[in-house]
């Protein structure tokens, strides 16, 4: 079954009852790739915080061309061939080299002058590449805390804060990592 915002806002808010407990103060919410909007507007009216967009890193050589042509057959298989087929994809996941976008502009990350903490905001932590390589990023170019969700974790990596561990498939993405 596939995993739904709506299905998941009671999980939600528990997270953010966890970091309000854990007096975390976000002033800036940054959610990585298109199809994460959602989730950080959540967190973004949450603690009434602004929103900004983080491109999802670029994988290096062939195993991009091979990701987009396995993201794209996805959509057209039935849901009981996505798990087996998403611990495979986590193999090429796993093996590949990334980087960031060339053309990031961080400008609009810079303009944030606020002390609070900023949340990155990612649907899966797998290998922790992008929430990892996204915190040190940040750090590099500002002095604020930066704390990190994802949705799931189905690796070793371990965000800030997450809702599940395991591998969901899910409305926005159906490849579950």
């Amino acid at each position: 079954m596939k995993l739904k915002f709506s299905d998941m806002l009671s999980d939600l808010d528990r997270v953010r009852d966890e970091m309000e407990s854990d007096n975390v103060d976000i002033g800036l919410v940054a959610h990585v790739g298109n199809t994460t909007e959602k989730l950080g507007s959540y967190f973004a009216n949450s603690f009434d915080s602004k929103l900004i967009y983080l491109p999802s890193m670029n994988r290096k050589g062939k195993n991009q061309n091979l990701a987009n042509r396995l993201n794209a057959l996805y959509a057209h298989l039935p849901e009981f061939v996505l798990k087996p087929l998403s611990h495979l994809y986590r193999n090429l996941y796993r093996i590949s080299e990334w980087e960031f976008p060339e053309d990031f502009d961080n400008e609009e990350l810079t303009q944030y002058r606020g002390e609070s903490s900023i949340l990155v905001v990612d649907d899966n932590s797998y290998t922790g590449n992008t929430l990892g390589s996204w915190k040190q990023k940040i750090s590099e170019l500002m002095p604020n805390d930066v704390i990190t969700f994802s949705v799931t974790v189905t690796g070793s990596y371990r965000p800030d804060y997450h809702c599940f561990e395991g591998w969901r498939s899910f409305e926005w993405r159906r490849i579950g990592i």
